[in-house]
This record gives C-alpha cells, structure tokens and sequence, in this order.
C-alpha cells in the first residue's frame, strides 16, 4: 500500500520564541529562531472555544548548552502567548493581510 504524503512549509512566529542573535561579517546582528515547527494540530467547532496544538524543535541542537536537557527553554515564557502558525500551500489562492 502506498502512501500520499505531502509536505508543507510551516513556520512560526512569536515575539515569546527565543532565538539565537549573532554578528556576521562586518558585524551586523542576525538573528535565528531557536524553535522550529515540527507539526500542528487543532480543532474549532461553532459555538466552542479552539484548541492548537504545536510541536516544536530545536533545529539546531548545538544553540544548547546542554543538547539532552530541554530545561534549557522557558516554556512558561512561550505557553499562553499569542503567535502565528504559517503553513505554505503552493498553489492555493493568495494572501492578503487585513
């Protein structure tokens, strides 16, 4: 039996994500999220409040000082926060914020 299994880009973002800030050449600040999304999941019903899941990783485990401790990350800082969930659909219609 064969599987159809496609694959989406999703990103995330909120201003309670840490992220890693560094200098490149010339000294210019970057900045990199630590976290990156590894899936979501949600339900809403009318009438009823919604509930999103999302699962995050590190997407580089050498931004941790400890790569086998998680405690590293404040995830009371995140949890209960506002932030947005992208998930790139090619071919899909088109996007206009407001």
């Amino acid at each position: 039996m064969a599987w159809n299994v496609e694959t989406h880009t999703i990103t995330s973002s909120s201003d309670a994500l840490p992220e890693i800030i560094g200098r490149g050449p010339r000294g210019i600040e970057y900045r990199e999220q630590m976290l990156t999304t590894r899936s979501n999941s949600g339900r809403e019903a009318v009438g009823e409040l919604f509930e999103y899941t999302v699962v995050a990783e590190v997407g580089n485990p050498d931004f941790l000082l400890d790569p086998d401790s998680a405690a590293q990350i404040d995830l009371e800082r995140i949890v209960g926060r506002l932030g947005t969930v992208a998930i790139e659909i090619a071919g899909i219609g088109t996007y206009c914020a407001g």
